[in-house]
């Protein structure tokens, strides 16, 4: 609760939680990846499903995977999110 005064009238605001991805559960918040546009776009849905497709097949998500599209189709390769394909390493022991 934050309370504070505005004149003579004193004030009581009840506000919710900030949510920030990742922390409630214990885990640390993600690093920042830099300076960031948001785009929107609703392509049709075989599109939607193609792209879908290709970004689990790369282990990134939909947004990294679209982000990834577009930097290297403009030339910004250096840009691109990596992607992440997860192996599954031997046991031992």
């Amino acid at each position: 609760m934050i309370t504070g005064h505005t004149g003579n009238t004193p004030v009581k605001a009840n506000f919710p939680p900030i949510l920030i991805r990742g922390c409630l559960d214990g885990s640390m918040p993600r690093a920042s990846k830099g300076d960031r546009d948001i785009m929107v776009t609703r392509p049709a849905r075989a599109v939607g499903d193609e792209v879908r497709r290709r970004a689990d097949a790369m282990g990134l998500s939909i947004s990294e995977y679209i982000a990834r599209t577009l930097a290297l189709d403009v030339g910004l390769p250096d840009l691109a999110p990596q992607v992440r394909l997860d192996e599954e390493l031997p046991m031992t022991g």
